[in-house]
């Protein structure tokens, strides 16, 4: 599928490298950590938001938000747009542009860096386009060398989008190839300069065919990358990070199936393999709290060497009475994976998780009553794939001091599924409540956060949050 060229596809995740703190500018900023969102843009149809939180218990950090241009301006391609102050367990909320906020310049692509005294700072973006809405936590992780499955260019029906941020010194040079469904090669470059964003979107890339593409791009510097993503007929979008899913083993803890509102109704993974040798991918159905599940147990596929495929789970043998499980999945080889599920007229994007830890955070809770008896929230899924039982205590902190801790026990390959006894609410204010939640455990988890609306069908989302402890690789301790 991919031609070889000058830069080696990566054996091994642990390849993977936590960027270094570097400053942006000669005298620009002191502050010695950084993480990285490469999706910002600024239009009408725009809204982009950052919160902050602080992961830990005590003292106080720094921060700076800075934008990155893409293009050239009046002497201002790299600008320090908010700073402040956070203190331990608050959040900070920052409006970078959309409904009244423009503290960027106007129909710019930028990307946005995190600058902080401590590495206990997390960011997300949300941000909104073409009637959707999506979030993703900043990261410092970058490559060299990225595979996406499953991008789309459909003139009428999405928006696929690569951008990056060029985390080097020295000026990049971008290679993407993109191969259709027909095996057919796309080639397209681009020059990028030290701390800028780049990027491509497919659907002005008039040389494209409308068609599923596998993506692999490489760089002679390190980069983040992300993929975003827009399914416009369903108002749903994603930023994927692909440096967090290229690995050997994974897992993803909503699988959800249900097949009893159509045929269409399915959750497909989409599987690129970079390795030069073909692969055989295992894959093990993993079960909740609902009872039994009819599909099989565990099933297998192949994918050739540079190559790419996807697995239906109604094809492997699930249907309408499998609505709620987890699977994971081990490779031969480092395979990127990304999944899309169609149910009930949603379509959701989701990346598995590759990693584990025994401390997690995340900071996109929100509650809201929307009805009498129906709630718009969140669940935390917990995950232990180790071969011993482990104690987890998971602590919902609310905008309004609110604080609910949970304590919970999972055995070997338990799915637990955490909703902080939201029924505790009463009443709530108007527009909702945020929270945050913290996950300390005997060992480590993989966790997951599931978002979930009963009346606004384009919502459903999972998110991966930020491990906050001792990152390893999902399959170095996983038993199955």
């Amino acid at each position: 599928m991919f031609p070889n060229d000058d830069l080696t596809s990566r054996a091994s995740n642990d390849l993977f490298e936590a960027l270094e703190p570097r400053k942006l500018l000669s005298g620009t900023s002191t502050l010695p950590e950084a993480i990285y969102m490469p999706e910002g843009f600024s239009a009408p149809s725009v809204v982009e938001v950052v919160e902050l939180a602080y992961a830990d218990d005590t003292g106080s950090a720094d921060w700076e938000l800075w934008a990155h241009y893409e293009r050239d301006g009046a002497g201002d391609e790299i600008v320090c747009i908010a700073d402040g102050t956070l203190n331990a367990g608050h959040t900070d909320t920052i409006a970078v542009w959309g409904d009244g906020a423009s503290l960027v310049r106007a129909d710019e692509p930028y990307s946005l860096v995190l600058r902080s005294s401590t590495d206990d700072i997390t960011a997300l973006l949300r941000h909104s386009d073409f009637d959707a809405q999506t979030a993703q936590h900043f990261t410092n992780v970058g490559d060299d060398d990225f595979v996406i499955p499953g991008l789309r260019r459909d003139d009428s029906t999405s928006r696929d989008f690569l951008v990056f941020h060029n985390t080097g010194d020295d000026s990049a040079s971008v290679r993407l190839e993109l191969e259709d469904s027909s095996g057919n090669m796309y080639v397209f470059q681009q020059n990028v300069l030290s701390n800028r964003r780049g990027g491509w979107n497919l659907q002005q890339m008039n040389s494209l065919p409308n068609d599923v593409f596998t993506a692999r791009i490489t760089s002679d510097n390190m980069l983040v990358l992300a993929g975003t993503r827009y399914a416009l007929e369903r108002d749903v979008a994603t930023i994927e990070l692909p440096n967090q899913t290229l690995a050997v083993a994974g897992a993803l803890l909503d699988a959800e199936f249900d097949g009893g509102g159509g045929p269409d109704e399915d959750t497909t993974f989409f599987i690129a393999n970079p390795s030069d040798e073909a692969i055989q991918i295992r894959f093990r159905t993993v079960q909740r709290d609902d009872g039994p599940i009819s599909g099989p147990a565990t099933f297998t596929a192949m994918v050739g060497a540079n190559d790419s495929t996807s697995v239906s789970l109604r094809d492997v043998g699930f249907n309408g009475g499998d609505d709620d499980f987890g699977i994971v999945y081990e490779a031969d080889a480092p395979i990127s994976v990304s999944v899309v599920t169609e149910r009930r007229s949603n379509l959701i994007f989701t990346q598995p998780e590759t990693r584990a830890s025994a401390s997690w955070f995340f900071d996109q809770g929100r509650i809201d009553r929307l009805r009498s008896d129906e709630i718009r929230t969140e669940d935390v899924y917990l995950f232990n794939p180790t071969a011993t039982s482990q104690n987890v205590t998971i602590t919902f902190t609310f905008a309004d001091g609110t604080r609910i801790v949970e304590n919970k026990s999972l055995d070997s390959l338990e799915v637990e599924d955490v909703d902080g006894r939201i029924e505790d609410f009463i009443s709530l204010p108007t527009g909702g409540l945020a929270f945050t939640i913290s996950i300390e455990s005997t060992g480590p988890l993989v966790a997951m956060l599931d978002h979930w609306d009963p009346i606004d069908r384009a919502s459903p989302a999972t998110s991966l949050g930020v491990p906050t402890g001792t990152v390893l690789d999902l399959v170095d301790i996983a038993v199955f």
